[in-house]
């Protein structure tokens, strides 16, 4: 899909998407049997009928099973990135901790990149990642904090577990991030998606040989409906990053508030400090 194409359609709330795919699944199945016979003019054939209604029902539970397959694996990976930001939240506010056990102004400088990293993955890092791709910006505050580490490094003198501690926070994030990005370049493959729309197809070619009578048309219209419930649910959820339903960066927010708090409370002077 067209990347301009997807931001525009993942910009509508998810049950407008859903309740459109819905929509679009129960009338292309109403309809597909009356175009057939009385526009294309399609002689009924109750025979042929038949046999369109038997394969119906055997490609509708199989489409329905492999979208349901797609969509438990779209909710896993969405998790799976929710995950990964809170846990980077996390390392970035006990990266700060470990740097805050030293008092010095190369820890002060350290503080203050881990800070601009925070912002920088917020302002910049999570349009390109809604773009699926990796923002230069984040790599760049990365490798400056990783700079005013090793500068900090040079000069702690006999704390070797404090330093160590601050080594493995500067590596989680990395690796962790490095997890953030490969999760929002993901999605499902084109190939999934052309498979699902070919079972759709096979669906409605089938229902279109079907003699159009309400009472055959109306129950597999409830279960063209089901199929497309499920279609909208997978489609809203394929992107982690965009739409409504995705990882969004509050959690990150949430550290940036708390490590601009405690830079305010260690910039007092120690008598001013609660």
């Amino acid at each position: 899909m067209n990347e301009a194409m997807a931001a525009w359609l993942y910009q509508i709330h998810s049950t407008v998407l859903i309740s459109l795919a819905v929509t679009l699944a129960l009338g292309i199945c109403v309809a597909a049997p009356w175009v057939a016979h009385r526009m294309f003019r399609l002689k009924p054939n109750l025979e042929r009928s038949a046999a369109a209604l038997d394969a119906f029902k055997l490609i509708g539970p199989l489409t329905g099973i492999f979208t349901a397959f797609l969509l438990l694996q779209s909710v896993n990976r969405l998790h799976d990135a929710r995950r990964l930001v809170e846990s980077q939240a996390m390392n970035l506010l006990q990266l700060d901790r470990a740097l805050g056990r030293i008092d010095s102004a190369e820890a002060a400088d350290a503080r203050r990149a881990v800070r601009d990293y925070a912002r920088i993955l917020v302002d910049r890092g999570w349009p390109a990642m809604r773009a699926q791709r990796p923002s230069p910006d984040v790599a760049t505050a990365l490798g400056a904090l990783s700079g005013h580490v090793d500068v900090l490094a040079q000069t702690i003198k006999g704390d070797g577990s404090t330093l160590e501690l601050i080594s493995a926070g500067v590596e989680s994030i990395g690796d962790t991030q490095s997890q953030i990005e490969a999760s929002a370049a993901g999605g499902l493959p084109d190939t999934f998606w052309l498979a699902v729309i070919l079972l759709l197809l096979l669906m409605t070619a089938e229902a279109a040989m079907i003699v159009p009578r309400w009472v055959v048309i109306l129950p597999l219209a409830g279960y063209s409906g089901a199929i497309g419930l499920l279609i909208g649910l997978l489609f809203v959820m394929d992107r982690p990053f965009l739409g409504d339903q995705s990882a969004d960066p509050s959690p990150i927010e949430r550290s940036i508030a708390t490590l601009d708090l405690r830079a305010q409370l260690m910039s007092r002077p120690p008598q001013a400090r609660p």
